[in-house]
């Protein structure tokens, strides 16, 4: 689909598909009825909210400096 990650979802849809999964983690989202786009947003915010940073908190200001 043509925009996929730029269209935000809608957030409710986002915070719908949190929650189930949290309840059952092996859900078949496609039995689920939220958009497309409220799916490439969960996973856009997964990846950017749940894993742990790629550069650890504490060496930021170092890399800021350098770069």
């Amino acid at each position: 689909m043509e925009g996929l990650y730029r269209v935000p979802g809608n957030r409710a849809h986002v915070e719908a598909l949190f929650n189930k999964l949290a309840e059952e983690p092996n859900l078949d989202i496609r039995s689920l009825d939220i958009p497309v786009n409220a799916v490439a947003t969960a996973l856009k915010d997964f990846l950017a909210k749940r894993l742990p940073p790629s550069i650890p908190t504490e060496l930021m200001g170092e890399v800021e400096r350098v770069y």
